[in-house]
């Protein structure tokens, strides 16, 4: 029977993922991006985050924006492992608030502007029924013990997983006007993260037909930790007694009886015992002689009933109940660079915006740790990646505009605290080994004007990611998008308007292969996505 080691596993970013954007960066920051999904060429006051150069173009004045978005995501993992109970684990990520505020004072040639926003995660990730890699190890305990003679046919546990995580960012910056087609932003923004993963694993039970060890395994459910220990304090004692019966044969075989079968010598009872004790552990008890079952007994039923011992109650300490109460906090610095291109008397229109890579470690902070897989206070990588963005709106009509947007993550260069081993063994930390390229968007986004006062918009957006096999896990996972998104705004005054917008996003499922223990053939499993989201925005204008 091999070893069970029983742990619960959580990864940064198992809660962030309930985006449109790179692999740990939100991009949905403003209603108006959740109805055109594009909005990096910007002139409006969203452009705080989308295009900050262009915030020059703004009438003098201050000008005050918020947001909220509602998201709803669903993932499924589907597991094929033959010893599981159940194959498919569901996760529920909903988000009621996911706010974002822009403010902006444009004077003249220059404006300032400041903004909030949740730069990435933000929700909440729950498996009522935890995951496959929580599970397999459970699911093994019976086929690894009936392997070893003792016959167990079926489990039950009950796992539960919970993860959230938002990172706030917090900008300043200013954009000034150079001459009528040039305007450049500086800007940065300070990141806080807060992660937070609770879980536990419990009522771990087997029903093994094993009454050597009680008369209670008799096939029914039982406590698997109470069954090891059982089976832990038996093995101690046919440890002992095997010592103890080599040391009284030892004593018969110095008085010239060690060629003698021990059933010449030994009452029947003890003759039963040896021959129970030598077959246990491996041996042949027919006709054992004083001499062989002294030696047999002494060097190896000895050390492999201890061996047995040991190992049993090393399986009795991990199928224990175990909990899970883990934080963890860091914060970084993001610069932030912009340019706004104004061509064409105003008809086109071309943003640019570079932001820099924010090196970043979380801290542990732990409450409860069975697993012993938090130290308190071990720093984590979570970095968020350098991104550069590029987007150009061009007026076909007076009222309809089109948008196209492009967004690059330098995804390589980070370390998301992931690390996995190659093929010889070798652990890799940092994504230049976990992800075989950069992260990309490319967005398209359509306005027309119905009135002076109603707009509507339709966008679409496409998400691609490139993770090598040995990036994805059920825990967390990263699968290219199609994302649609529509809606409108409406100006209730010519200095109050109000956004709706509706976003769906279908993900491309993903699947890999894994090898387990005790089971002939590589396991598929399979990632599925989806996600909705709904939002509204508000922008006053408090005039010149």
């Amino acid at each position: 029977m091999r070893r069970t080691y029983i742990i619960l596993l959580f990864l940064s970013f198992v809660s962030a993922q309930v985006h449109a954007g790179g692999i740990v960066t939100n991009g949905n920051q403003s209603a108006s991006w959740i109805r055109m999904l594009c909005r990096d060429a910007s002139t409006d006051v969203d452009a705080v985050f989308y295009n900050p150069a262009a915030l020059t173009l703004l009438e003098n004045g201050f000008y005050f924006q918020v947001n909220n978005q509602t998201i709803a995501q669903k993932r499924e993992i589907v597991n094929d492992h033959p010893f599981l109970n159940n194959h498919s684990y569901k996760g529920d990520i909903f988000v009621p608030a996911l706010p974002s505020a822009f403010l902006v004072y444009k004077k003249d040639k220059l404006a300032l502007f400041g903004s909030f926003a949740v730069i990435g995660g933000g929700g909440s990730a729950t498996y009522a029924n935890g995951l496959p890699s929580f599970e397999v190890p459970i699911a093994s305990i019976p086929k690894s013990l009936s392997a070893s003679g003792i016959p167990t046919t079926s489990y039950s546990t009950d796992i539960y997983f919970s993860g959230t995580s938002a990172y706030y960012g917090f900008e300043v910056g200013g954009a000034y006007k150079i001459n009528d087609w040039l305007s450049l932003a500086l800007g940065f923004r300070y990141n806080s993260a807060r992660n937070s993963y609770t879980g536990h694993l419990k009522n771990i039970a087997i029903n093994p037909n094993y009454t050597a060890f009680g008369s209670q395994y008799n096939g029914s459910l039982v406590s698997a930790s109470s069954f090891f220990a059982d089976a832990q304090a038996s093995l101690k004692r046919m440890s002992a007694a095997a010592s103890q019966y080599a040391t009284g044969l030892s004593a018969l075989s110095s008085q010239g009886n060690g060629s003698q079968a021990i059933s010449n010598v030994l009452p029947a009872a003890d003759v039963l015992n040896v021959q129970t004790l030598v077959a246990a552990s491996g041996g042949n008890p027919a006709n054992i002689t004083v001499d062989d079952a002294k030696n047999y007994l002494s060097k190896t039923s000895v050390a492999y009933f201890q061996a047995k011992s040991d190992y049993m109650g090393a399986n009795s300490t991990a199928t224990k109940d175990q909990e899970v109460d883990v934080k963890q906090m860091g914060h970084s610095f993001t610069p932030i660079f912009g340019a706004n291109l104004r061509l064409l008397e105003g008809k086109l229109n071309v943003g640019l915006k570079y932001e820099g890579k924010s090196s970043m470690k979380v801290t542990n902070k732990v409450t409860k740790d069975a697993t012993g897989m938090f130290p308190d206070g071990k720093e984590v990588g979570a970095d968020i990646p350098a991104l550069l963005s590029i987007g150009v709106k061009y007026a076909i009509l007076p009222k309809f505009r089109a948008q196209v947007g492009y967004h690059y993550y330098f995804d390589r260069d980070c370390d998301y605290g992931r690390s996995a081993k190659d093929d010889a063994g070798v652990v890799h930390t940092g994504n230049s080994y976990l992800l075989s390229s950069n992260s990309y968007e490319a967005a398209l986004g359509l306005e027309f004007d119905l009135n002076d006062n109603l707009a509507l918009s339709l966008g679409y957006l496409y998400t691609s990611s490139s993770p090598t096999l040995a990036y994805q896990t059920d825990l967390s996972y990263t699968l290219n998008s199609h994302s649609i998104g529509f809606g409108g705004i409406y100006k209730l005054t010519p200095k109050f308007s109000i956004e709706l917008g509706l976003m769906y996003t279908n993900y491309v499922n993903g699947s890999k292969n894994i090898s387990y223990a005790g089971v002939p053939f590589a396991v598929k499993e399979t990632y599925y996505k989806s996600n909705v989201v709904g939002s509204i925005g508000l922008t006053y204008n408090f005039g010149k």
